[in-house]
């Protein structure tokens, strides 16, 4: 009943603090049932298991980069968060990520929420 009434509200959502792996399970589980009873369920639901990137990658990986911005960027790449554009990003094991990312990924977090209101 929870995902009914969450999923209703069709906002912004986070989970945090799990700790085992059948929990993150769970936790896709239900933000994958929210974004499908939401206003967005029929865009993108994008999951990004940040754990499983290597610290030097992850500010690209999640928010892209420009054609010449690095040696290797040969070519624009389109970040998660604007793959994700208009519908969810699930950050699983965010808690892994380096502070300054962490820093970033809540500033775009209340920007996102002040555009979405």
């Amino acid at each position: 009943m929870l995902v009914s009434c969450v999923g209703f509200q069709g906002g912004s959502h986070g989970f945090h603090g799990s700790h085992s792996s059948r929990d993150r399970n769970r936790e896709e589980l239900i933000a994958r049932a929210i974004h499908n009873r939401s206003k967005r369920a029929n865009r993108a639901f994008i999951r990004v298991n940040c754990g499983a990137i290597p610290p030097s990658l992850i500010a690209s990986e999640l928010f892209g980069h420009e054609k010449g911005s690095f040696t290797r960027a040969l070519q624009r790449r389109l970040g998660r968060f604007e793959s994700a554009d208009g519908g969810t990003i699930f950050l699983d094991e965010i808690g892994e990520l380096p502070v300054p990312v962490e820093n970033s990924i809540g500033f775009v977090i209340v920007e996102l929420a002040v555009l979405d209101s």
